[in-house]
Order: C-alpha cells, then structure tokens, then sequence
C-alpha cells in the first residue's frame, strides 16, 4: 500500500493505493470524509478545477481595501487618520491576503457515477503529485488487466470483443494486444462452429 500525504492550510488529503482501489481521507474546516473509489470506477480523464471565494467576499475585500484608500487619501489632504481607516486598510489587506492564500488548484479525476476525486495540483509539490497520478493510473490499469483481460468463454464472440475494445479505449491494452485477442476470439469461435 502506498500512503500520499498533502496539506494546504486547514485541508489535509491523505490517499492510500490498496489492491483493489483507493481511499481518501479528507479533512478541513467544514468537517472530514472517508472515501474509497475502486479503480474500475476511476476514468483516464482529468480536468483543473480551483476552488476560489465567493463573489461576495471579492466584493468585500474590494469595498474594504477602497473605502480605506478614500479615507487615507482624504486624510492626506487636511482631514485626520483615524482607527476607523486603520480597520478598513488592515481589514482589506487581510482579507486580500487570505484570499490570495485560499485559492485551491484540484486536478479531478472523473469518475464513472460522474463524482470527482480531487487531488491537490500542488501539494506536497507539482512533481510529487505527478509521480502520485501516475502510479494511481499504473494501479488501475493493472487492476482492470488482471481483472478483465481473459476470454470468457462463457460469453458471446461479441461481448467479449467488447469488453477488449473497452480494456483498449481505456488505455488498459494497447492495440497489438487487441488484435491478437480478438484473432483467438474468431479462431476459438470457429473451432466451436465445427
């Protein structure tokens, strides 16, 4: 089992690779989760996502930080500083500041029920969290081979045909293991036709 580990601020996500799947542990502010996502559910596909404020809070920090730039240019010229404009510049500052710290980058990995499986762009660093997708997307594939790249006799010449064409959209098999698999199809299909 491999453990990945990221934290940024009050989140931490911790990620544990198991035979059969991945768990996620998800802690923050608002409360925590536990997830566990079976590589067959987890899909090639990834979009960016960021996670920013909310248009009010921009609007505040906007409002903030000018109505105490008004307040301390209007000082400048012969009106006196007060703490109230001290409150206004601070309070603008730090709420800029926080959200300039706020502000998440998710890779999310899309899953089959059309959920999402975030994972921090940059935590620990851009480089850790690469080699962390590619093992994730080396686990799955090997997963889904070990699972499905049999024939099953049992199953129509058809259907299993395209259960390997589904193994190769994937990225699972490439297309010379698709080709022979689907030779041995049609030629143990014909045997049983005999």
């Amino acid at each position: 089992m491999k453990t990945f580990k990221q934290r940024h601020f009050f989140e931490s996500r911790t990620f544990e690779l198991k035979a059969e799947g991945v768990r996620t542990f998800t802690s923050h502010l608002g409360g925590s989760a536990d997830l566990f996502v079976p590589y067959d559910l987890l899909l090639k596909t990834q979009r960016s996502y960021s996670e920013k404020y909310s248009p009010f809070a921009v609007l505040a920090v906007v409002f903030l930080s000018l109505a105490g730039l008004i307040q301390m240019y209007g000082s400048m010229f012969g009106l006196a500083v007060n703490f109230f404009v001290v409150g206004l510049l601070a309070g603008g500052a730090l709420l800029s500041v926080s959200y300039a710290l706020s502000i998440r980058h998710y890779a999310a990995l899309e899953l089959k029920n059309g959920q999402c499986l975030f994972v921090l762009k940059k935590a620990p660093s851009t480089k850790a969290v690469h080699d962390f997708l590619q093992e994730l997307f080396r686990r799955r594939d090997d997963f889904l081979k070990n699972q499905f790249f049999h024939i099953d006799f049992s199953n129509h010449p058809s259907a299993e045909i395209r259960k390997f064409d589904w193994l190769r959209n994937e990225g699972v098999i490439n297309d010379e293991e698709f080709d022979y698999i689907q030779r041995k199809i049609f030629v143990l299909s014909e045997h049983e036709l005999d």
